[in-house]
C-alpha cells in the first residue's frame, strides 16, 4: 500500500475510521444517512486498481454519522478483471492502515438454496474460496496462519440478525462459495457447489481472508439478485442483477443505518 493514499482522508478528520463497507453490485448507501459526506474518487490514489464492471463506480465515500466517521467504498474489483488476488485487496491494506476494525462487506449473488428467492438478503455465516488462489499467497501476514474459524464475526452477526427482526425484514443465513468468473457458472458447476454452499459471487472472500488476516472483524451480507443456473428459468444478464439490486436499495440503506446506529452505541 502506498501512504500516500492516507493523506486524503487524514486531511478530513483525524478521528481514526474505525468502520468501512463496501458495495456490492448495484447497491448504495444514500449521502442522507451521514450528518456530512466527504468524496474521494479512486483517481486521487496513485496505483490503486480501478473498476471495470457496470455497477461499481470508483468512490470513497467518508459518511459522518454521530461525528463518528464511516468510509464507504463504491465499487470494488475483481479476481477475473485481470487483478492479481494482492491488487484485489489493496482497499483492505487501506483500511487497515486507516484504523479500520469492523467491515461490511456486501455483494449481489446468486442463489443456489431453493429457499431463497431474489430479493432476499443472506447473512454470511461461512465461505468457501472455489477461487484459484488467495490473496495471501506470496504476501504472508503476521500470522501467517490466521484463523477461519468464524470469518464473518459471530458478535456482528448477531447484531444484524436483531436489526433484520427490529424491522421485521425477512433474511436467511448461509454459506458463500466464490467463483472466479467471468462467467455465470454451468448447471453442472451449479450442481456440485449447492451441495456445500447456498450462494455463490465472484468477490467477498479474497476481502474476507485479507481482512481477517490483518484483525479486521467482518460481516458479510449478500443480496440475492438471480437463482443459480439450472434453478432460474431465464437467461443470466448483468443488467438484471443491478436492477433486482436497485429495488432493494433503500431497504439496504435502512439496514445499514440502523446496523452503524447499533454498533456506534455500543
Amino acid at each position: 500500500m502506498n501512504n500516500i493514499w492516507l493523506e486524503p482522508f487524514k486531511a478530513v478528520t483525524q478521528t481514526p475510521i474505525e468502520t468501512a463497507i463496501i458495495l456490492g453490485s448495484g447497491l448504495a448507501i444514500d449521502d442522507a444517512t451521514f450528518d456530512e459526506t466527504v468524496d474521494f474518487s479512486f483517481d486521487r490514489f496513485e496505483g490503486l486498481p480501478q473498476p471495470t464492471v457496470p455497477g461499481h463506480s470508483a468512490t470513497f465515500t467518508l459518511g459522518f454519522k454521530n461525528e463518528k466517521p464511516v468510509l464507504i467504498q463504491k465499487g470494488r474489483v475483481h479476481f477475473y478483471e485481470g487483478y492479481s488476488m494482492h491488487e484485489v485487496v489493496q482497499n483492505i491494506e487501506l483500511f487497515h492502515a486507516l484504523g479500520v476494525q469492523t467491515l461490511i462487506i456486501t455483494n449481489a449473488c446468486g442463489g443456489m438454496n431453493p429457499h431463497l428467492n431474489p430479493g432476499d438478503f443472506v447473512v454470511l455465516n461461512d465461505f468457501i474460496n472455489f477461487m484459484p488462489s488467495n490473496p495471501l499467497v506470496g504476501h504472508l501476514s503476521d500470522p501467517t496462519f490466521p484463523d477461519m474459524t468464524e470469518p464473518f464475526d459471530l458478535k456482528l452477526r448477531n447484531t444484524m440478525r436483531h436489526i433484520f427482526n427490529a424491522h421485521d425484514i425477512p433474511y436467511k443465513e448461509g454459506t458463500y462459495v466464490s467463483f472466479m468468473g467471468p462467467y455465470y457458472e454451468t448447471k453442472a458447476e451449479i450442481r456440485m457447489l449447492s451441495t456445500f454452499a447456498d450462494v455463490v459471487g465472484m468477490s467477498t472472500v479474497p476481502e474476507t481472508i485479507k481482512a481477517r488476516s490483518v484483525g479486521i472483524n467482518v460481516l458479510g451480507l449478500s443480496l440475492v439478485t438471480n437463482m443459480a443456473t439450472g434453478i432460474q428459468k431465464r437467461d443470466h444478464d448483468h443488467a438484471h442483477v443491478l436492477n433486482v439490486a436497485s429495488q432493494k436499495v433503500p431497504v439496504f440503506q435502512s439496514l445499514m443505518s440502523a446496523f452503524l446506529d447499533a454498533i456506534y452505541s455500543e
